[in-house]
């Protein structure tokens, strides 16, 4: 390959494919700098092998053709408008009314609890010892918690020994007897 010139439009290869950009300037770290003619970013390109061939005039112009730019892209040039066509000095122009806005009604949101934290606030509450089953019940009869499963204590129960087994002495609960939790 020729030299290569800053200024100059080639296409080079990237992992979705090849793409057209115009070398911009040399890159600190080594390479160039380019800005990619399809979307508009800016593109590192380490090695000379990553230029696949420069770009003719008559390529420049197809690829012009077929460029898109979106609607907030940077390569997108300003946008020409009709100038407004001037008062005449007879006319008045309407008075503006204000809108009154429609008062908003503020709703307190009620954040569910999840199953083991419903847990240690009925076993907080209770300040005793209680079976996993009892637990659920407490919960759905607090409505801190309500489930449609039909074992949700088998769930309970996994979750209260996870947490024991994962934290240790740091965990919220501890196992009083067989099938009894209480808080820690």
């Amino acid at each position: 390959m020729e030299t290569i010139k800053l200024g100059q439009i080639y296409v080079i290869k990237t992992t979705n494919g090849e793409i057209p950009v115009r070398l911009e300037c040399y890159h600190p770290n080594g390479g160039w700098t380019a800005r990619a003619l399809t979307h508009g970013r800016r593109l590192q390109i380490k090695t000379e092998r990553q230029l696949l061939f420069l770009c003719t005039d008559d390529e420049v112009r197809g690829i012009a053709r077929g460029v898109m730019p979106k609607r907030r892209s940077k390569i997108q040039g300003p946008v020409y408008r009709e100038p407004m066509a001037p008062v005449a000095e007879s006319e008045s122009p309407r008075p503006v009314r204000k809108v009154k806005r429609p008062q908003v009604k503020r709703v307190v949101i009620v954040t569910r609890l999840n199953l083991i934290d419903a847990a240690h606030r009925v076993l907080s509450e209770t300040k005793k010892a209680m079976t996993v089953r009892e637990i659920v019940a407490a919960c759905a009869e607090k409505r801190y918690w309500s489930s449609t499963a039909k074992t949700p204590w088998q769930t309970l129960s996994g979750a209260l020994n996870r947490e024991i087994e994962a934290n240790g002495t740091q965990s919220r609960f501890q196992k009083v007897e067989r099938g009894k939790f209480a808080v820690r």
